[in-house]
């Protein structure tokens, strides 16, 4: 799992909503800190768990965190 494409997604998807990362901190319960270093990418090793719960604040599925729009195109056309 690519740790900085993963924190880029989280990046983009709250941007793209309008949310900072407090409003995250808000929905999920996950420090603001935390938020902060998973969309830096500095969290060597982040749960399913707090993924899915960001995932679940930003209106996501998991799998739009952890793969890039490339990826998971690609993923579907070899399949």
């Amino acid at each position: 799992m690519d740790l900085k494409r993963v924190g880029l997604n989280i990046k983009n998807r709250r941007l793209s909503l309008g949310l900072h990362q407090h409003d995250i901190h808000i929905k999920t319960g996950i420090t603001q800190q935390k938020i902060s270093n998973l969309e830096l990418g500095n969290n060597p090793n982040p749960s399913v768990n707090t993924l899915q719960r960001i995932a679940d604040a930003l209106n996501c599925d998991l799998v739009d965190l952890l793969t890039s729009k490339t990826e998971y195109s690609s993923d579907l056309l070899n399949s």
